[in-house]
């Protein structure tokens, strides 16, 4: 139960915004007014877009995979500004090519002010469906990078040398 407040008149607030007052007293000789739901003020949109994130690295060499199950590429994006966040990844795959194209999603909006010039790290993660045993040409962020040899008895996604 609210506290009782003092007989007088209150500021309704509603979301941050005046939205009418509240009377507290003897309400005799007063009509009652009723009003239908408040409906938000318009807020200014937040535009958001989603772009390859030609500048992010690959955590990992992916040289062995298990097949039949979906295996996680790790990736960064080394100095992301404050509005960046992680996007979905595209991956791509025909025959025995893989295509894996890291995405970040920036999202800009009006009122917020200017991005403060920090440098920080955005994990990315793309996610591969999975695979038949075999090997496959991987192109990370469009740059060749070693076979990867997709194996039944493989405990996991395995990185090679020069991987992080």
């Amino acid at each position: 139960m609210a506290p009782a407040l003092a007989a007088g008149r209150y500021p309704l607030i509603v979301g941050g915004v005046a939205a009418g007052e509240v009377v507290v007293g003897d309400l005799s000789g007063s009509a009652l007014v009723c009003y239908s739901a408040a409906a938000p003020a318009p807020v200014p949109a937040t535009t958001c877009t989603n772009a390859p994130a030609s500048d992010a690295v690959a955590d990992c060499t992916p040289v062995r995979a298990r097949s039949g199950v979906f295996n996680t590429l790790p990736f960064h994006v080394p100095c992301a500004d404050c509005f960046a966040q992680p996007g979905t990844c595209g991956v791509h795959v025909s025959g025995h090519t893989i295509s894996v194209t890291p995405v970040k999603r920036r999202c800009d909006c009006a009122t917020c002010g200017a991005c403060p010039p920090v440098c920080r790290d955005l994990p990315l993660r793309c996610v591969l469906p999975p695979l038949r045993a075999g090997t496959y040409q991987v192109f990370l962020n469009g740059r060749v990078s070693a076979p990867l040899q997709v194996r039944d008895d493989a405990a996991g996604l395995m990185c090679g040398s020069g991987s992080g």
